[in-house]
């Protein structure tokens, strides 16, 4: 189920309030070589949040190494998600994101 891109849009813009790296964190591409998916990490002091945006028309599976970034063992917290597909949050995250679609997520240790 989808949710509605004005819905989402209040929920995004909520979160990015209330959360300090999406506010004023530091930017980190974590893959610069993929075309289709932009992944990137925020920091801001001690917090992290995860971003993949699928920019294409097709189904993505996406798999990230976050351990050069500090995340031997990343336990994702989801925050933001405009799909519901299951996801593997520990150690290295892996999902299979839909067409154009989004996910959002605190990352610890």
């Amino acid at each position: 189920m989808k949710i509605p891109s004005l819905v989402f849009t209040g929920q995004l813009l909520a979160l990015r309030q209330k959360s300090p790296p999406l506010l004023d964190g530091d930017y980190t591409s974590i893959n610069e070589n993929d075309p289709n998916v932009l992944a990137y990490l925020r920091r801001y002091k001690d917090e992290a949040f995860l971003v993949l945006l699928n920019m294409s028309a097709g189904e993505q599976k996406v798999s990230l190494d976050l351990s050069p970034f500090g995340f031997a063992a990343p336990r994702l917290s989801i925050a933001l998600t405009s799909f519901h597909k299951t996801i593997d949050r520990h150690h290295r995250p892996r999902c299979a994101m839909e067409p154009y679609s989004v996910f959002i997520a605190k990352v610890t240790n």
